[in-house]
């Protein structure tokens, strides 16, 4: 073969046969995928079967020429890639090209008068893997050529074989998390979790191996034997029990009496018999019903989409849907499956079903037909998988993963149960959604795929993954975009901009569109605000210390929208960004971003100079009776002169010096309707002879704090003052004595993370009381006024100042945790 270059094409595959001269003609790979590093030193192979003779020549990209066909090549064929197909006949014969693939099927076909020559350019889009390309001489198959196509984005051997692994085995623990539950087969939506083209590659893959095993298990069905009773001649009877002698006092007319001697004509025996009629037998049924049923609604929708002119329909297809269901059909109605019952439930997978021969391998299939992707076993390989969707199907499972590895999996509808069987609700334009706790603080986290958002003011928005974050403290939705992008840019203009491979700048505006399209309507004051508070684009790249110089990763800390590389082996900026955005607290997520929703409960919640609060004491037992019956509190004018014009609300701290024991704390406060400034002897409820000032607060009413906050060993000898928010937040009194917004937010990041200790100058807790610093883990944090110090073992290893940390939290925080164990 001479290697014709018809501008950038070359004759990189060309087979000759006694029949036709096979070429494909096309592109070597760009070469600006090699700045990706990816897919060195790979080798490829064409795998080539004809009924006879031929030759076969490659081209050599290390020689620059053709070369005879090895079982080793460099490779040849990369997806949305064009490459032409000509086949020119040389006998009198019928040709005819075929793929499984309708669309690459009908591109090649004859040209000219003569139609010597079939011809056509075919694109395998995102399609990778294995695809086998078939001549057909005279109606049958003469030549198969099998290519493999590979990945230009990804490594093929190690990342493409990852992305399936990872896949598989989290559905596989998906699938298995839910057979722990019962559940009932029916009365559940009718959804199909996989798509056609996946769900008929699997069946037309493993169907011979289904029907072998089916076959094993009707030669060797499961049975159990039954007990049951009949009635029978006396002498058939051998054992008389109490049911036998029961049935006989009722059927008297078999008893027969002949002077002393009283015959039992006949009577009710126990037999043992054989019975197929078992769970496992049920199961089987049920699971070979539940494929026909599939495959009669792949055949319908295959059928109805040629009806409204959106495909062709291929007979052989349709030829191959009946002689499956033929044969399914027939292992029910002509065996003993056709006097078992149905299943309603199912409560356990038993024994039967993971070790009896045929019955393992039956279910085995079955779980791989509902799952419509790769399976751990080797020999699945689905021909046309969408490398695109793909990597969208494997953002979605590998950020479930990441999730489920750290937080307690709540609900989940990826895996469904219902009249269809077991499906696996993953596929392009459906939804699906998960549910983690945390099981630190019990905040609620959801992962939703293909919702869509259109409450907008504009147009409905529909990323791939959307986080929502339920935070303590805050009754605001926090949420991200994650959206996957199997694309990366790496031309020479892009890596003069930015240095490096990365996403394209068109997605980085998409995310742009997300954040500020999806918007929220605040009842309250009717503004529209931001309801996600980052979006992010996952791309395919690999080398994560390389891209952390890149703009669009420094652009998620300055505005909140970036993109991450993403691959399995590349997961450590991801994870470090959930855990960033989970740990954060409402504070922090506000100050990463724009004006978002909520922000107006958030400007409340940080006056701290408001001494609206008053916590006092009480003298007795009596005292606090008397308080909660006529809704007051007193105090003398002496102590809050200066202040009780800013009073709001009044709380009151049950000491143990009083006697309150284990209800020693704070647990009632309510708010002032008004005040009088009167003597102590004109308190009529509580009588004390004395002159002395005091101002009466009446209370609208007394209200009980959703937990009551701990005294601990600390000693609220006089009043002190605090606000609102803090009140209704605080575990323990010292965190009511927090006086600045930095103290505060500082004090909320740290708690977010782990238990902390609020430390304050004395035990006594009054108005003049202060905090002094945080213990957190191993570390303690000394507020100065104007900085935080860390120590650690006593050692300074850190000093913040508090205007740096009035202005990035988000990074005093990270060095603070930088020096924790």
């Amino acid at each position: 073969m001479v290697s014709h270059l018809t501008g950038s094409d070359i004759e990189l595959l060309y087979i000759w046969t006694p029949k036709f001269y096979f070429t494909i003609k096309g592109s070597l790979k760009d070469p600006d995928m090699m700045k990706l590093d990816i897919n060195k030193g790979v080798k490829s192979s064409v795998k080539i079967s004809c009924r006879d003779e031929y030759v076969a020549e490659v081209y050599s990209q290390e020689l620059g020429e053709a070369i005879q066909l090895s079982s080793e090549i460099d490779p040849l064929f990369f997806e949305q890639q064009n490459y032409e197909i000509v086949i020119e006949k040389i006998s009198e014969c019928d040709i005819e090209f075929y793929h499984d693939n309708i669309n690459i099927r009908n591109k090649v076909s004859p040209v000219g008068h003569a139609k010597k020559i079939l011809t056509g350019v075919v694109n395998f889009t995102n399609d990778i893997g294995l695809s086998d390309l078939i001549i057909k001489v005279d109606g049958k198959e003469y030549l198969r050529v099998e290519i493999e196509v590979y990945p230009s984005k990804i490594d093929y051997l190690n990342d493409y074989n990852a992305i399936l692994k990872d896949i598989n085995d989290e559905l596989y623990n998906l699938i298995f998390d839910f057979y722990k539950k019962t559940y009932l087969l029916t009365g559940l939506n009718d959804t199909v979790g996989n798509t056609l083209t996946e769900f008929f590659a699997i069946i037309n893959l493993i169907f011979d191996r289904l029907d072998r095993a089916i076959g094993i298990v009707l030669k060797m069905p499961h049975h159990v034997l039954a007990k049951e009773r009949v009635v029978e001649n006396n002498y058939k009877v051998k054992r008389v029990d109490n049911e036998c002698i029961k049935w006989i006092n009722r059927h008297q007319q078999y008893v027969k009496a002949s002077g002393d001697v009283i015959a039992v004509e006949k009577a009710l025996s126990l037999k043992n018999t054989v019975t197929f009629d078992t769970f496992e037998n049920r199961l089987i049924k049920y699971m070979i019903k539940s494929v026909i049923n599939r495959l009669r609604m792949l055949k319908k929708r295959y059928i109805g989409k040629s009806d409204n002119g959106t495909a062709i329909v291929d007979r052989d297809i349709v030829d191959k849907i009946d002689m499956m269901i033929t044969k399914l059909d027939k292992h029910i109605s002509t065996t003993f499956l056709k006097d078992v019952g149905d299943i309603y439930t199912m409560n356990s997978l038993s024994l039967v079903l993971n070790m009896a021969a045929g019955y393992r391998e039956v279910y085995k299939y079955y779980i791989m037909l509902l799952k419509g992707l790769m399976m751990r076993e080797g020999f699945i390989k689905i021909s046309t998988k969408n490398m695109a969707l793909l990597y969208e199907y494997w953002c979605f499972i590998k950020l479930n993963s990441i999730l489920r590895h750290k937080y307690n999996l709540v609900r989940q509808d990826i895996i469904k149960f219902d009249k269809s069987g077991l499906s696996v609700k993953i596929k392009m334009g459906d939804k699906a959604k998960v549910e983690y706790q945390n099981p630190r603080n019990g905040e609620r986290y959801f992962l939703a795929y293909n919702n869509k958002y259109g409450d907008t003011a504009t147009v409905a928005q529909k990323p791939d993954n959307a986080l929502s974050l339920e935070k303590k403290g805050s009754n605001v939705k926090y949420n991200y975009i994650f959206d996957a992008k199997y694309r990366i840019c790496y031309d020479n203009d892009y890596l003069k901009k930015y240095f490096t491979p990365g996403p394209e700048e068109d997605d980085i505006n998409t995310m742009h569109r997300y954040r500020d399209a999806i918007v929220y309507e605040n009842k309250d004051n009717h503004n529209f605000e931001r309801a996600f508070f980052g979006a992010f684009v996952l791309f395919p790249y690999s080398k994560e210390d390389e891209y952390k110089n890149h703009q669009f990763y420094k652009s998620i800390e300055k505005v909140g929208v970036g993109g991450l590389p993403f691959l399995p082996n590349a997961t450590h900026l991801v994870e470090d960004l959930l855990d960033e955005v989970i740990t954060d607290s409402p504070e922090t997520a506000f100050e990463s971003t724009v004006l978002q929703h909520g922000m107006y409960e958030y400007i409340e919640k940080i006056e701290f100079n408001e001494k609206e609060v008053l916590v006092g004491n009480l003298s007795s037992h009596k005292q606090l009776e008397v308080n909660l019956k006529y809704k007051f509190y007193h105090i003398p004018y002496s102590e809050i002169r200066s202040s009780i014009k800013y009073i709001k609300y009044i709380a009151i701290a049950q000491t143990k010096a009083k006697g309150f024991g284990d209800d020693a704390g704070i647990r009632y406060y309510g708010k002032v309707k008004s005040f009088e400034i009167l003597k102590r002897s004109e308190i009529k409820e509580i009588p004390k002879d004395s002159d002395e000032l005091y101002v009466r607060f009446k209370v609208d009413k007394w209200e009980k704090l959703d937990k009551k906050i701990d005294l601990a060993r600390y000693r609220v000898r006089r009043r002190f003052y605090t606000n609102l928010f803090l009140l209704k937040n605080a575990n323990i009194v010292p965190d009511l004595l927090i006086k600045t917004k930095e103290d505060y937010r500082l004090y909320l990041e740290l708690k977010r993370l782990d238990k902390i200790k609020v430390d304050i100058d004395k035990n006594d807790v009054d108005d003049d009381t202060m905090v002094t610093g945080i213990a957190f883990k191993d570390l303690n944090i000394s507020f100065t006024g104007d900085s935080y110090r860390v120590y650690k073992n006593s050692i300074l290893v850190d000093n913040i100042n508090v205007d740096d940390f009035r202005k990035k939290p988000n990074i005093a925080i990270k060095r603070i945790k930088s020096h924790v164990k």
